[in-house]
């Protein structure tokens, strides 16, 4: 009889040598940083439209795809698949489902959480409604379409060089999931400072919650579906219940 193929379920999240991973977080920090001075040079030399925010927003967009560049060539240079950096599922449905029920679960405790600050320390539940202002100060209004598109593109983007990429380095250097979580979103929260503190110390906890996903489902789905949908959900509020964002 013939030998029959024995299916081979694709490697989850690596675990890179020690030295490995921190040279490929050299050159992930050398090419953002290269991209900051870039920007600084573009912004001095270009003409700025009326609208900054539209220029920022371009800056930032080439910029996180380079970055997820980076990420793709470090990865398939070493001859890995990007399943070792999570893009896999054993489970499709459960992921999503996954994703979809922590979604509710989030949205539901920020709900409990406002309602408990304004009920219980209102200057807070002020510094928390600040948060708005500062991301409709940062982000231009339009079309919700293109906000779910932007929102879909970051969560992407964003999962992928800090959950799959990051994640794994920081695990094989650290050697333990919990500690290279929460230096994680330790590196994660400060991208959102336009947000302000509150909106930072929210990033980070929610830092915390991704790459707990991420390292009990070794996937990027649940993550990904995640944070797409908690940052749709609130430009698609803001931009229904905010007349005054423009």
């Amino acid at each position: 009889m013939l030998n029959r193929p024995v299916a081979v379920a694709p490697p989850g999240p690596e675990r890179p040598s020690c030295a490995r991973s921190a040279v490929e977080l050299w050159v992930l920090l050398s090419v953002f940083a290269a991209m900051q001075i870039g920007a600084v040079a573009v912004r001095a030399l270009l003409r700025r439209p009326h609208d900054e925010r539209w220029f920022e927003m371009g800056l930032n967009t080439v910029a996180g795809f380079v970055l997820l560049t980076a990420v793709v060539t470090m990865v398939r240079v070493q001859r890995r698949p990007l399943a070792s950096i999570g893009w896999r599922t054993d489970y499709p449905l459960l992921d999503v489902m996954i994703g979809i029920g922590l979604f509710l679960f989030v949205t539901a405790a920020l709900i409990a959480l406002s309602v408990g600050m304004y009920l219980l320390a209102p200057e807070v539940h002020e510094r928390m409604q600040q948060t708005q202002e500062n991301i409709a100060a940062t982000i231009p209004k339009m079309p919700p379409a293109l906000l779910v598109l932007m929102s879909a593109w970051v969560a992407v983007f964003e999962e992928t060089v800090f959950r799959g990429f990051l994640l794994t380095r920081l695990r094989a250097m650290v050697g333990w999931w919990p500690a290279a979580v929460v230096l994680g979103a330790a590196l994660f929260a400060p991208g959102h400072w336009y947000q302000g503190a509150i909106g930072v110390g929210f990033t980070f906890a929610l830092g915390i919650l991704l790459g707990g996903i991420f390292a009990w489902r070794k996937s990027l789905v649940p993550v990904i579906i995640l944070h797409f949908l908690l940052n749709a959900v609130q430009l698609l509020v803001m931009y229904e219940g905010r007349p005054d964002w423009n």
